[in-house]
């Protein structure tokens, strides 16, 4: 009789399953297509934990990355993804002083 009472309670307990959800990554709002290449190293995410700098120091960078590390970012796309990370950073503040933190 013990042993029906301890099956029938472990039965109807209450079972608590814990799994650790990660946050799902930022979008590239705004992003142009080829900015995508970017998240190949980079999440998005990053983009915004970045020091502020200019659209020339953008394309600067993006060179660089092309160049040094071989990001596969075609001549005709530069300009757009610079533009597109100068952009970005008006929000820059917003983000630093948000919820969500690098590990």
């Amino acid at each position: 009789m013990k042993a029906s009472l301890l099956a029938l309670g472990l039965a109807i307990a209450p079972i608590t399953v814990s799994a650790q959800v990660a946050e799902p990554p930022l979008p590239l709002m705004g992003a142009p297509p080829s900015a995508a290449v970017c998240t190949a190293c980079h999440s998005s995410e990053m983009i915004d934990y970045q020091p502020r700098l200019t659209m020339a120091q953008w394309r600067a960078t993006v060179l660089k990355m092309k160049a040094a590390y071989g990001a596969p970012v075609a001549d005709k796309d530069v300009d757009d993804i610079a533009k597109w990370l100068a952009s970005r950073q008006v929000n820059a503040g917003q983000a630093a002083a948000g919820s969500r933190r690098l590990p």
